[in-house]
């Protein structure tokens, strides 16, 4: 007579084995996913809150040119040079009616746009975001708003 009971309960651990198994990659992926959709959430907010204080001062610079005569400010400003440990570009844009603030953050595709409430004309450019310069600049027949030094002579 032949005995199966040690092959049964071999087959039953390997079962046991291989369905864990199953269950913690299972997990492990999840969770992964899961803290990716974290990252770029917190990215998205912490865009959000950096580009509508830049957008901010940007206003305040404009507020500069309130009497048309010739003029050359220049407003340092600071940020935080990583958001979620990800760098991100400052570029002001002027298509369309309303000119605008964009940061974009090419490694999480995110990209957030700050319309701007300004009556000066902008000018558009692209800088980095740590240190930031936003330059007024007025020759008397014309003001613009500009994150590129050399415009400004």
């Amino acid at each position: 007579m032949m005995d199966d009971r040690a092959t049964s309960s071999l087959v039953s651990h390997v079962l046991t084995i291989g369905i864990t198994a199953i269950l913690i990659v299972g997990l492990l992926m999840s969770a992964g996913t899961l803290l990716q959709d974290q990252r770029e959430h917190s990215a998205r907010q912490q865009l959000g809150d950096v580009g509508g204080h830049m957008a901010k001062q940007f206003e305040r610079v404009d507020r500069l040119n309130d009497d048309g005569r010739k003029k050359k400010v220049a407003l340092n400003t600071s940020h935080p040079g990583t958001i979620a440990g990800e760098s991100y570009s400052v570029h002001l844009e002027t298509t369309g009616s309303v000119p605008r603030l964009v940061l974009r953050m090419p490694t999480l595709s995110l990209r957030q746009e700050f319309p701007l409430s300004v009556e000066t004309s902008v000018e558009e450019s692209t800088t980095g975001p740590a240190t930031m310069t936003i330059y007024l600049c007025s020759d008397g027949s014309g003001t613009i708003i500009t994150l590129r030094e050399g415009h400004c002579v």
